[in-house]
């Protein structure tokens, strides 16, 4: 849980006990009325939890699947070797057919463990 969600956390329990108004709350938390309410009734409905971002966890629309990371961290220690990470990533679109920024390449290839030129450009 972050601390602006701790925060409602504690604003709206002392909404709950009748300590506090919903109005004043929104001030308190520099959300609109509507937004509170909004927020208040999921937390009434699911407790802390409903405070809680629902995308928390879940795995970025941007991010590389498990299995392009997978071939792209095998074809480096089988083929390309040493390269860096533009080299590399013109040989993946070229040779391959697999279009890769170097940047997610490079991250790629260092949180694989593989040694190499790649890893000390993320230092």
């Amino acid at each position: 849980m972050s601390r602006k969600e701790r925060d409602s956390l504690v604003v709206f329990e002392r909404v709950e006990k009748g300590e506090m108004k919903l109005t004043e709350a929104a001030e308190v938390l520099s959300i609109s009325y509507r937004q509170c309410r909004r927020r208040f009734g999921r937390y009434r409905d699911k407790g802390a939890a409903g405070l809680v971002h629902r995308l928390r966890g879940t795995r970025s629309n941007r991010g590389l699947g498990e299995e392009t990371r997978e071939m792209i961290t095998e074809l480096y220690r089988s083929r390309y070797e040493g390269l860096g990470p533009v080299l590399y990533t013109e040989k993946l679109l070229s040779a391959h057919g697999v279009k890769v920024d170097q940047e997610r390449a490079a991250r790629a290839l260092w949180r694989a463990g593989t040694n190499g030129r790649v890893s000390s450009l993320l230092v």
